[in-house]
């Protein structure tokens, strides 16, 4: 397994999907504007014209140009929350997937940690 190089969390970054008859697309958003869906009497998103909003979603941040973490790279996520931390891998041809902190020791991915990657990126489509 080669060594997986460290990427820094720098955040969260937060998106609407909206959809329409022919497709979806995502619009990024800000932490107030994402956390307005969660108040008493949420102020929901406005959407683009010819489109309703479908979701919204919360994903981490990394040091990267696009916030994401490109191929043999993995990142520690800060516990918050009262939620414990844990480690994102991302391995060429698989889908981004958390492991837990055991997973990954020395930059490599432990043996388990590989077997729950390959298990997760079956069952999902990249």
């Amino acid at each position: 397994m080669p060594k997986l190089a460290k990427i820094d969390q720098v955040g969260y970054h937060y998106f609407h999907v909206f959809k329409n008859e022919s497709g979806q697309i995502q619009a990024e958003t800000t932490a107030k504007d994402y956390f307005q869906l969660g108040i008493a009497t949420p102020v929901n998103p406005i959407p683009p014209q010819g489109y309703v909003w479908w979701y919204s979603y919360e994903d981490v941040k990394f040091n990267t140009p696009n916030g994401k973490l490109p191929d043999e790279t993995y990142g520690e996520v800060a516990s918050r929350n009262g939620h414990p931390s844990y480690k994102i891998v991302k391995l060429t041809g698989k889908i981004q997937c958390s492991v837990s902190n055991e997973d990954i020791v020395a930059n490599e991915l432990t043996i388990d940690g590989l077997a729950k990657v390959e298990k997760i990126s079956a069952s999902q489509i990249i």
